[in-house]
């Protein structure tokens, strides 16, 4: 056993690395078993003894069993929200969203990908497990894309381009894993400008 001296001169990095395996294991583990035996019948215990840990050292990681489902989205967003209040104000916020998903690409994991595919096909109510900052994420960029396209933030204008960008970002984890990511950010570059551009000028068009 180490003592606590030797664990103290151990190199931050390193912990660090031992602590985001242990992490990407369970999150493994308990997307896996969902896929396997169904959300409801899998229990912490359950992911604990697949990942070869402790329940109290998934807890300490993932505090609910929802959250080993929601907390890559949870982090996802958060990375989205910091992105969107240190833009540049000259930019154009879909360009901003375009670099945004480029720049999550370092954050892939396939692995991880194809085990919560197979865990939201077997239990299609995973869908319904919103992270905590869905809501309050949307309404910024509802406010976010009302103030790019010129109209209010509960102009009709402003929900349909927020459920592009939502749509887009629900199925980029899959398209960028699938084909090849140049030409699929491309894609999506070329559908949020044109988009954007054909909603500006159905606002500027007489009602």
């Amino acid at each position: 056993m180490k003592r606590m001296a030797d664990t103290a001169l151990e190199p931050t990095g390193h912990r660090e690395r031992i602590k985001a395996q242990r992490r990407h294991d369970i999150e493994c583990a308990a997307l896996r078993l969902f896929a396997e035996k169904g959300f409801e019948a899998t229990t912490i215990a359950d992911v604990a003894r697949d990942a070869g840990v402790s329940a109290r050292t998934v807890t300490m990681y993932f505090p609910t069993k929802a959250a080993l489902y929601t907390d890559r989205e949870e982090a996802c967003i958060g990375r989205m929200l910091e992105t969107f209040r240190d833009r540049d104000p000259n930019a154009s916020l879909f360009d901003v969203f375009e670099a945004w998903l480029e720049r999550e690409q370092q954050f892939n994991d396939p692995e991880v990908q194809d085990l919560r595919l197979r865990a939201i096909q077997a239990n299609p109510t995973l869908r319904a497990f919103d992270s905590p900052s869905r809501e309050a994420v949307n309404d910024y960029a509802r406010e976010l894309i009302a103030q790019e396209l010129g109209c209010a933030p509960d102009h009709p204008a402003a929900y349909i381009a927020l459920t592009g960008c939502t749509g887009i970002m629900e199925q980029s984890d899959m398209l960028l894993a699938t084909f090849e990511p140049a030409y699929v950010l491309h894609l999506i570059g070329q559908f949020m400008r044109g988009a954007a551009e054909g909603l500006r000028r159905a606002l500027d068009a007489p009602q």
